[in-house]
């Protein structure tokens, strides 16, 4: 879901997304329903580009947060 809504943000219409676009959350809704019903009729699977090692070394690198979760 994150990768379609990432998409969905990045389209090449600038009109689909963008602030004064969508009326009411309705209208938001039923343009990411109508995103995702297309996306859904022709699927691809993701394909990660990056090994397990590369992505948990850049874990590794992040800062240490102060405040526990």
């Amino acid at each position: 879901m994150a990768e379609c809504s990432r998409e969905f943000l990045l389209q090449d219409d600038p009109q689909r997304i963008r602030r004064g676009v969508f009326r009411s959350i309705a209208d938001l809704q039923a343009a990411i329903n109508a995103y995702l019903a297309e996306h859904n009729a022709n699927p691809k699977p993701f394909v990660w580009t990056k090994t397990a090692e590369v992505i948990l070394a850049k874990l590794d690198r992040l800062p240490v947060s102060s405040v526990s979760v």
